[in-house]
């Protein structure tokens, strides 16, 4: 009779983790930012302004520039 062997779970060291993130940022703090005509970076998202934060005024502003 064959007795079950639990699986052994492995964990990564916390120690490589944190090498790997420290990788990470100095590739992103290296790379120069890339800028389109108007000076704005074009990775970056807009993010939406929910309509009841802004005045109406601000809205119709909003609306006349696009």
């Amino acid at each position: 009779m064959r007795k079950y062997q639990k699986p052994q779970e492995s964990f990564p060291n916390r120690s490589s983790i944190e090498g790997k993130k420290q990788k990470i940022q100095e590739i992103d703090a290296n790379t120069p930012a890339e800028k389109n005509e108007n000076g704005e970076s074009p990775n970056t998202v807009p993010i939406p302004i929910p309509k009841h934060s802004i005045s109406r005024y601000k809205i119709e502003s909003l609306e006349i520039k696009l």
